[in-house]
């Protein structure tokens, strides 16, 4: 269960999430939490308050591509097939910055709560119940069995002790960073079922956080890498000079140009009239070189 005020109202609220499956054979799996609300199959519910006094709202987040899934193959549902149970990892909530970009630790902020279920789908919800997006990032695990794995579902923050501004999933076999916008940031390859949730820590000492995961067979760590920008230094250097050469030809054949202008509308008025005779500033020009003229 999520402990956290998802409203900005500064009344802790509490989100539980109830698996089971509702296939052919009808609802399955109904769950029951402390506030003794019972809670359906795939039902998100929020109550209010310490001890919770009343809902705020309940959501269906099971994932809507079944059935497309379906008729694109061409299988269909058997009344007799065993219907799959869909769970869930413990729900989290992450906090959306305000229109100026920033976040208030007091009353008023607001934020999106997150599931993720064993099919690998992740649903978001905004703090009324609404659905924002649910996306499928192959994520999926199981609980019984040799290939049991334990799920993670935990807010990402870039370096410790900051906001978390994405959302770390991990199930069997495959990782995923997803923004609050429900996009991939980053995704990574499992080599062994996780056999507990992964730290968020930094453990190399770089300032920013990485990934440890517990398995069977050992310990993984995964380090975030910091990038300096898009383009590298040589890039932009190239960059450079190629917007000063198009400055410095825009500039000299503007001058060049508006000269050659100014020389032609000069030559025209005062050089030679049309028909080839010459104008009055010509002929006033040779007369005074001529009175320049000098005798031995």
């Amino acid at each position: 269960m999520l402990h956290a005020d998802i409203n900005g109202d500064g009344v802790i609220d509490h989100i539980a999430v109830g698996g089971g499956s509702s296939g052919g054979s009808g609802p399955l799996g109904v769950a029951s939490t402390r506030s003794h609300h019972v809670l359906g199959p795939c039902t998100a519910l929020a109550t209010s308050g310490i001890p919770p006094k009343h809902v705020l709202w309940r959501a269906n987040v099971c994932a809507r591509r079944h059935s497309i899934s379906h008729a694109l193959d061409g299988s269909r549902v058997d009344d007799a097939e065993e219907p799959q149970l869909t769970e869930f990892a413990p729900p989290v909530f992450l906090p959306v910055p305000r229109a100026d970009g920033t976040y208030s630790h007091l009353r008023g902020q607001h934020g999106i709560v997150l599931f993720a279920s064993n099919d690998g789908t992740v649903t978001a919800l905004n703090g009324r119940g609404g659905r924002l997006w649910q996306r499928y990032f192959g994520t999926g695990w199981v609980s019984e069995g040799d290939e049991a794995s334990v799920p993670t579902l935990a807010p990402l923050a870039l370096r410790p002790d900051a906001i978390p501004t994405a959302v770390l999933v991990i199930g069997f076999g495959q990782g995923v960073v997803v923004s609050e916008h429900g996009n991939e940031l980053a995704d990574f390859h499992v080599a062994f079922p996780p056999s507990a949730p992964a730290v968020i820590a930094d453990f190399d000492g770089d300032g920013l956080n990485d990934v440890i995961i517990v398995t069977r067979s050992g310990v993984f760590g995964y380090s975030q890498v910091q990038h300096l920008g898009g383009l590298s230094f040589g890039a932009l250097l190239l960059t450079l000079i190629v917007a000063m050469a198009i400055v410095w030809y825009s500039q000299f054949y503007d001058t060049g140009a508006s000269a050659l202008l100014a020389a032609t509308a000069s030559g025209s008025l005062s050089g030679v009239v049309p028909g080839g005779v010459p104008g009055p500033g010509a002929i006033a020009r040779g007369r005074k070189l001529r009175s320049t003229e000098y005798a031995d």
